[in-house]
């Protein structure tokens, strides 16, 4: 009963960082205290290091020894890495969807395009941020393929990360997401894949052009900073 009372502390923890994380309310470069976290919780340390060490196998942290857990600030190279990978795993999971679930993938598709209208930036499941995370996942959704779903789905919190952290909540950025994606789901309906190929490298890219001018804008505010 004890083991099971701590491994869902464990998992209790793990969740909450992880969602603050993801969502942005606990920004790249936060130090977290196992002490305030175990206090806010209301459980020992044991559970809030172990999260530590199972976000720190996800990338999104450092454990400091001595200091506490430090929320990792990507590089611009990180940056185009993951953007990289994401590209290759999305283009293969909408092939395969476009072959074996067309129908599947457009309804999906659709639907989290319209509750894209009005939804705000960030916060709670309908949000835009956790829409734009679900309509990229419809790609993989549909593409009867469990190992490339796995995948991303483990690349998925940095992502989300990347989003929140370093998305301008800017209407004209926002728009810019949205027609984009509209774009994506004419294409996948007409089932032309070049144009839908082309349309996914350049949503991806601006993506990455953006992350990488938020950090360079960052780090230059940082002391000793250009």
């Amino acid at each position: 009963m004890e083991l099971e009372r701590a491994k869902s502390l464990t998992v209790l923890a793990f969740e909450q960082v992880l969602e603050g994380i993801v969502e942005g309310s606990i920004p790249f470069g936060t130090l977290l205290s196992e002490k305030a976290l175990a206090a806010s919780f209301g459980t020992s340390k044991t559970p809030v290091r172990e999260a530590f060490v199972q976000l720190q196998a996800l990338k999104l942290v450092e454990i400091l020894p001595q200091r506490g857990c430090l929320v990792l600030t990507p590089g611009i190279g990180e940056v185009r890495e993951l953007c990289e990978f994401r590209l290759e795993l999305e283009w293969t999971a909408l092939r395969f969807s476009l072959e074996r679930a067309p129908e599947r993938l457009v309804a999906e598709l659709d639907s989290v395009l319209a509750r894209m209208d009005g939804a705000p930036l960030r916060g709670g499941p309908e949000s835009y941020h956790a829409l734009d995370d679900r309509f990229h996942r419809a790609f993989f959704a549909a593409s009867a393929n469990a190992l490339l779903e796995g995948a991303y789905l483990a690349l998925s919190p940095r992502i989300q990360a990347l989003r929140a952290n370093l998305s301008t909540p800017n209407a004209a950025i926002v728009e810019a997401s949205r027609r984009e994606h509209a774009a994506i789901l004419a294409l996948a309906k007409a089932g032309d894949r070049e144009a839908l190929h082309t349309e996914l490298v350049c949503h991806i890219q601006r993506i990455s052009d953006a992350y990488s001018r938020s950090i360079e804008t960052e780090a230059a505010k940082a002391p000793g900073g250009a």
